[in-house]
């Protein structure tokens, strides 16, 4: 634990300095690369910034583009549920349902990072959409139903995991009913730039292939004409499942370590099965797998007298 608090101390010194934090969690351990861990503290750390970023002119323009585009392709899938998997500060969700033709019925988003979350729900003000449901989760251990929502998607959420495509891909499709829309980084099909930038960072590469691998029928796969950014060029891979199930109910939540059911009690989400409780921080589900807490006897009656 002294060891973890150094660590984030740390990281926090560095952001503040203007230091990149990944780039010290590599320097720490070159082995770890992209670790969990580095991620969130780093996402966390930069919370805010995302939406801050929106108020420069030009940057507005880039990504108003980016939006479109995403809102296109999402469009040629419409559907009644929709998950987007590491949804950050919402800088791309919310502006993307504004531009939906017709908008899912349920839509629901989460991130590693509390922080990123708490400023979506934020941001969610700012939108004449319903605010979609918001929580912390991890990318590789969704609370999540199996095959609980239509289509699953994710815009550079899966950018910082290289080495981890298989793993990401293999929870992205447990989720998912029929559709997995990826906009990601392409090693594949980007120029030289986005080639270099993606070593350089250690980004995902070869989803098509680990796509493939998994029995997943690629239907779509090309650049996003409207990319953000010249060095860091985004595809558009559209994965769909071969055999669809029937859809699944409205109750979507579920134990991020063994799946089962989640009750809402005494203020917080209760796993039976496993006695683990899962908070709420300010409102927010707290839903990654390191956040429940062994609490075998929370459902009994254990006030005094």
């Amino acid at each position: 634990m002294t060891e973890e608090l150094d660590a984030l101390r740390e990281a926090r010194s560095a952001y503040a300095e203007g230091r990149n934090v990944m780039r010290l969690f590599r320097d720490r351990d070159p082995a770890a690369r992209n670790s969990s861990d580095a991620v969130l503290i780093s996402y966390d750390l930069q919370s805010g910034s995302y939406r801050q970023a929106l108020e420069d002119p030009e940057h507005r323009e880039r990504v108003e583009r980016y939006w479109g585009g995403v809102a296109r392709v999402l469009n040629d899938y419409a559907t009644d549920s929709m998950l987007e998997a590491g949804c950050g500060e919402a800088t791309t969700l919310l502006p993307v349902l504004s531009r939906l033709d017709a908008p899912p019925a349920r839509v629901a988003a989460f991130d590693l990072a509390w922080s990123r979350i708490a400023h979506a729900r934020a941001h969610a003000h700012e939108f004449d959409v319903p605010t979609p449901e918001l929580f912390v989760g991890d990318l590789f251990a969704m609370p999540v139903r199996d095959g609980a929502f239509d289509l699953v998607w994710t815009s550079h959420a899966l950018e910082p995991n290289g080495g981890r495509e298989r793993e990401a891909l293999t929870e992205l499709a447990r989720v998912a009913r029929e559709w997995i829309v990826l906009f990601e980084p392409s090693y594949e099909l980007g120029s030289a730039g986005t080639r270099e930038h993606i070593e350089e960072h250690g980004y995902v590469r070869g989803l098509p292939a680990t796509a493939e691998a998994l029995g997943l029928e690629v239907v779509r796969h090309e650049l996003l004409p409207e990319t953000a950014s010249p060095v860091n060029e985004t595809q558009v891979l559209v994965l769909r499942k071969p055999h669809a199930p029937a859809a699944s109910s409205a109750d979507w939540h579920a134990c991020p370590r063994c799946r089962g059911e989640l009750q809402a009690l005494k203020g917080a989400l209760f796993c039976a099965a496993d006695g683990l409780v899962y908070p709420l921080v300010d409102g927010i589900p707290v839903l990654s797998p390191q956040n429940g807490i062994v609490a075998s006897s929370f459902a009994e009656d254990l006030t005094a007298g």
